[in-house]
């Protein structure tokens, strides 16, 4: 599971990246999404979804979206929710009638002002969906929302899955703008310690320029919080974005494979295994 210690750590980006390159590998991969803030909703095979979501399929090389793997999707309701300010958007949980709900600017659902009955359907079609994806496929890439501190056990996007399912999370940081490696320190040391027993690594993300500096980031870190680097990702846009969709998604892939060392997550996750 990816959790970005704050929002647009980028957490699209590494999930797509990860799945292409595990199924490069020759393991059924799909991705889930319990609750997607459809920032830049299209339409898929007649759902409505957003275009990250759409990414992160086609890196599993799959064209159709299912509720399995988004069950509830938030809408805005206003043009510009990207001040600090709550903004009212429409939540759908399981293609039911949108609930009124309230975002903390961009994307952070407000959980405290959501009803225990609500609160409680949301958990239940994560945990249908989820299982049923377990169940079918060898790796779930589980990505999260937000940040899994803000708001502790209420938040239902990170906290509820690290804490019920023996997944294996891995912390998202954007090394490239300031605050990054304090905001994963922070992170880390805020979250309760059931939550930090499923920290199996930290990725720095986006990493420009300054790899010495980088690495003497990283090696704080893993000093400080005892738990492993999963890689420095650099930051290829410049690269690729004059590349089609698919073609973006595979150089992610290859990058993958030079930077980030996926078996430190689990064994069955490098390149000589093919099934967990």
């Amino acid at each position: 599971m990816l959790q970005g210690v704050s929002s647009n750590a980028g957490k699209s980006v590494l999930t797509k990246a990860i799945c292409r390159y595990l199924v490069n590998q020759g393991l059924n991969v799909t991705t889930f999404k319990p609750i997607l803030v459809c920032t830049d909703p299209i339409e898929l095979n007649g759902r409505i979804t957003d275009i990250r979501m759409k990414a992160s399929l086609l890196a599993c090389r799959k064209t159709n979206i299912t509720l399995h793997n988004n069950p509830i999707q938030v809408f805005h309701t206003q043009s510009s929710p990207y001040s600090n300010t709550q903004s009212p958007s429409l939540m759908v949980i399981e293609d039911n009638e949108p609930i009124d709900i309230w975002l903390y600017g961009r994307d952070t659902i407000l959980y405290s002002m959501i009803s225990e009955d609500t609160q409680n359907r949301i958990k239940k079609a994560i945990d249908y969906h989820l299982n049923i994806l377990a169940d079918n496929y060898d790796v779930v890439i589980i990505e999260g929302s937000g940040s899994p501190t803000d708001f502790g056990k209420i938040d239902i996007s990170n906290y509820y899955i690290a804490k019920n399912y023996n997944v294996k999370t891995i912390l998202v940081t954007k090394i490239s703008v300031g605050g990054a490696v304090s905001s994963l320190f922070g992170t880390y040391i805020m979250l309760e310690e059931e939550i930090q027993k499923t920290i199996s690594g930290f990725i720095l993300n986006d990493l420009i320029y300054g790899w010495d500096c980088a690495i003497e980031a990283k090696n704080w870190l893993i000093d400080k919080l005892r738990v492993p680097c999963i890689g420095i990702f650099p930051h290829i846009w410049d690269k690729i974005s004059s590349l089609s969709d698919d073609e973006q998604i595979e150089m992610l892939a290859k990058e993958v494979g030079k930077h980030l060392n996926l078996s430190l997550i689990s064994k069955n996750l490098d390149r000589r295994n093919k099934a967990l």
